[in-house]
């Protein structure tokens, strides 16, 4: 297990979000929609993971509860629509995004400064960044799914390497979901496309990044991200 650490090398402790801390953890996602929040929590008890450093979370990974096959039109976030080719049946935990170093203080500086350019940056504290955060928040969805009689946990896993862009697109390395267990449903094929965000449709900082590596000889084709599924067995507690 990853021990996440503060920036002074405190612990880090991340469990399950509840209901009564909807006020100590920043929803960006989800804005301010507290009867959005409220259903979501009655329906599958949590919604996400959160990183506390004393009583401030520093982290969060937004989750859903799916049954599988569905149809797009079903689907809780519009973030979801990746498990649509996860190949998976069944009830599934699935994982929206990660962001680590977004506090209730960063946030709200975010918002105040809305009117002025933006990087991929803005509302987080980078200090909080390569401590084994996210890879905690990871392993915590991973106890409680399985804990909680889910067939199968799937993720949106990021192309390996491109630190700017995980952080843009709230994810976390397809390498750190298959340290854990998790297996890519379709790996990304000599000749597949580039990815729409890497011919222009991303920040500036995730365009130099990916062009710098394509430059280097990275194939084009590993700039594509991966869709991780982790079956898990019937779960028995005490087992």
């Amino acid at each position: 297990m990853v021990e996440p650490t503060a920036p002074d090398d405190t612990r880090i402790e991340v469990r399950p979000a509840s209901i009564d801390q909807i006020h100590l953890i920043p929803w960006r996602c989800w804005g301010d929609d507290v009867e959005v929040l409220n259903k979501l929590f009655a329906a599958q008890e949590t919604i996400g993971m959160a990183a506390w450093e004393g009583d401030r979370c520093v982290g969060v990974l937004h989750t859903f509860r799916i049954e599988l096959p569905t149809t797009p039109d079903r689907l809780p976030d519009e973030r979801l629509r990746y498990v649509m080719s996860a190949g998976f049946e069944g009830v599934a935990w699935c994982h929206a995004c990660f962001h680590v170093g977004r506090t209730v203080d960063t946030y709200a500086a975010e918002l105040a400064t809305h009117d002025r350019a933006r990087t991929i940056f803005d509302g987080t504290d980078q200090r909080y960044f390569s401590r084994g955060i996210g890879t905690a928040l990871l392993q915590e969805s991973i106890r409680w799914a399985r804990t909680h009689d889910y067939e199968g946990i799937i993720g949106p896993g990021a192309p390996s390497g491109l630190f700017n862009f995980c952080v843009w697109a709230g994810a976390l390395p397809y390498t750190t979901y298959a340290r854990l267990g998790f297996e890519a449903v379709r790996p990304p094929q000599e000749g597949d496309p580039l990815p729409g965000w890497a011919q222009g449709d991303a920040p500036p900082e995730v365009l130099i990044e990916a062009r710098a590596a394509l430059r280097q000889g990275r194939p084009p084709h590993t700039l594509n991200s991966r869709v991780m599924v982790l079956r898990l067995p019937p779960y028995h507690q005490g087992g």
